[in-house]
């Protein structure tokens, strides 16, 4: 059964006034509307015959939704699907890379430096974690290790590997063994002995 001509068909969603059975009208959001009364609930551009996004039950045209939208912390657009949340800044997945090598971080662990800028681990042990002072290289987890290991002495620091005697070469967390420090250097026990009693007999040799 048609409906009669000047009878009502229900309130119009926007502007309130009675929807008549012979105007153009539209349903959308579960309520009626005169069809000139839909549009962007935020800017008001007619939403006829175009695709529109309900947000909190209100209509809003392609480029408002995109403006509710969070924005990518590097490369400033709208982020329309997965999203990235790091040090409290949204990322497009392509976008989440280290800042020192650019590789890509979106699904393996990363950490920050005091800026807050994001590194591969990597990247942030090579820049940031201690030097040898014999080799000069990071000291760094083994792979599958979580911790490095780390001698100091002298106030500088060590591979174990390059915590050896200067003149002898010997390892020096052998436990049979033990540093022996002498003017900054370090030596293994017997070395340091041949050092003294060289140094020694420089002294008491007469001239």
């Amino acid at each position: 059964m048609t409906k009669a001509e000047g009878e009502m068909i229900g309130a119009c969603g926007r502007c309130g006034q009675g929807v008549l059975a012979e105007q153009m009208s539209c349903q959308a959001l579960g309520k009626l509307f005169h069809t000139n009364c839909f549009d962007c609930f935020k800017c008001h551009r007619t939403l006829k015959n175009v695709s529109f996004y309900n947000v909190h039950e209100e209509p809003l045209c392609q480029d408002c939704y995109q403006d509710t939208l969070d924005k990518c912390a590097i490369c400033m657009k709208p982020i329309l699907q997965r999203l990235i949340r790091a040090t409290g800044r949204p990322f497009h997945p392509e976008c989440f890379t280290c800042v020192v090598c650019s590789s890509n971080l979106a699904d393996i662990p990363f950490t920050v430096d005091s800026q807050n800028r994001i590194h591969c681990i990597d990247c942030f042990q090579e820049k940031f974690a201690p030097r040898c002072s014999v080799c000069s290289k990071a000291i760094v987890p083994l792979p599958g290790q979580k911790e490095a290991r780390r001698i100091v002495a002298l106030e500088r620091s060590f591979h174990v590997e390059c915590y050896r005697c200067e003149d002898c070469n010997v390892l020096l967390t052998d436990d049979s063994q033990g540093c022996y420090p002498m003017d900054d250097h370090i030596f293994c026990r017997g070395c340091n002995t041949k050092r003294i009693q060289k140094m020694t007999a420089a002294r008491t040799t007469p001239l």
